[in-house]
């Protein structure tokens, strides 16, 4: 499978700096857009889910928000 269509992350950045952490999730966003790839992406960190389109965050086995991120303007 050279392009799966869903991407299943577990805590991609969770043994790494904060340097790689930026790096690898720039990767996974890039997947995400250009390789119209799907990310299902599990994290403990706050900065790691900043790039996600869609967040939701779960508290003792139960969901408790969902949010959603507005998407960027065009470039003019």
């Amino acid at each position: 499978m050279h392009r799966p269509r869903l991407l299943l992350a577990d805590e991609p950045t969770g043994n790494i700096d904060s340097h790689q952490g930026a790096e690898i999730m720039a990767l996974i966003r890039t997947l995400a857009t250009v390789g119209e790839q799907t990310v299902l992406l599990v994290t403990h960190s706050d900065q790691a889910a900043q790039t996600a389109d869609y967040t939701w965050a779960m508290q003792d086995g139960r969901l408790v928000a969902r949010t959603e991120r507005s998407p960027e303007p065009a470039p003019l």
